[in-house]
């Protein structure tokens, strides 16, 4: 193999051309892909990261779903409870509001009774003063027989 000129300039500019690319090109590369590499891991630390803060999120949404539930069942019981008390005391009004007007009605019957009792006591002395001027067929004064006979009404025992 013969070593000529052309061989020798090809050798030295393959050189240069080696040793411009180390020098320049090379680092440059280097920079380029170290510069992409941390980019690369920063991005990576940043899905990471990312994932993490979801997860963290996906437990501080299940807690405030918990506590909603919780809070929302607490409201539940506490409106049937709410309910229940205002049933059981209108039941307890409307109770005590029929036993008022029972009691209102039993004054009534029993007024009306001693009123009705009254009537019959004054029409049973009217009746019995007719009959007693009829029998004796004598001017006796009336409100004397009256007198008389409301006094033998009195002693008689009471019919109730």
């Amino acid at each position: 193999m013969e070593i000529n000129a052309t061989i020798i300039g090809q050798i030295v500019t393959f050189g240069i051309f080696v040793a411009c690319t180390r020098k320049w090109v090379v680092p440059a590369i280097h920079d380029n892909l170290q510069q992409r590499e941390k980019k690369i891991a920063q991005g990576v630390q940043a899905a990471k990261d990312q994932q993490r803060a979801l997860e963290q999120a996906k437990k501080q949404c299940e807690q405030l779903h918990k506590e909603a539930v919780d809070k929302a069942n607490k409201y539940w019981q506490q409106a049937q409870k709410e309910v229940q008390d205002f049933l059981n005391q209108s039941r307890s009004q409307a109770e005590a509001e029929r036993n008022r007007l029972i009691q209102a009605a039993d004054q009534e019957i029993q007024r009306h009774r001693v009123n009705a009792e009254q009537a019959l006591q004054k029409d049973t002395v009217e009746i019995a003063c007719q009959i007693a001027k009829r029998l004796v067929k004598s001017e006796l004064d009336e409100q004397r027989n009256r007198q008389i006979i409301e006094q033998w009404l009195k002693e008689q025992p009471n019919e109730q």
